[in-house]
């Protein structure tokens, strides 16, 4: 069954990129989480996938498609490792076109990493990228 939403395509898109799955597992057992992560969510690192900006329609006068702006956001205690994972999202999501689950993509911006460091959690880092995605229902 196709997915219900480009954020959802966007997660089985992300699932296939081995260079992410190394980080947050595979599969269900995937750390990729919608708008918060599980309260005691323990194993690192994770993805917090956010909206940001509904998808609309109309992009620009004469084209068909929908725009949506999507943050994703890793944890991580090991700096480095969050940056790594936060950098392999830019590397493997930037000008990505194709299909996914239900979802013609036609291209995904990156801005990003932004670091930031939580106060009210020790250790813990997180790592923004934020995504525009163009797509299409397929």
């Amino acid at each position: 069954m196709a997915s219900s939403s480009i954020e959802e395509a966007l997660v089985v898109k992300i699932k296939t990129i081995s260079a992410i799955t190394a980080y947050i597992g595979t599969g269900a057992n995937a750390r990729i989480y919608f708008m918060s992560a599980p309260e005691g969510a323990l194993t690192e690192p994770y993805i917090v996938l956010s909206t940001i900006s509904s998808p609309n329609d109309a992009r620009y006068i004469g084209q068909k498609g929908s725009v949506a702006r999507i943050q994703l956001s890793t944890f991580n205690t090991q700096k480095q490792d969050g940056l790594d994972l936060a950098n392999a999202l830019v590397d493997n999501l930037t000008h990505f076109s194709g299909s996914s689950d239900g979802y013609d993509i036609q291209n995904i911006s990156t801005t990003g990493p932004i670091t930031l460091k939580d106060p009210d959690y020790d250790n813990v880092f997180q790592y923004i990228v934020d995504a525009i995605v163009e797509y299409d229902r397929s």
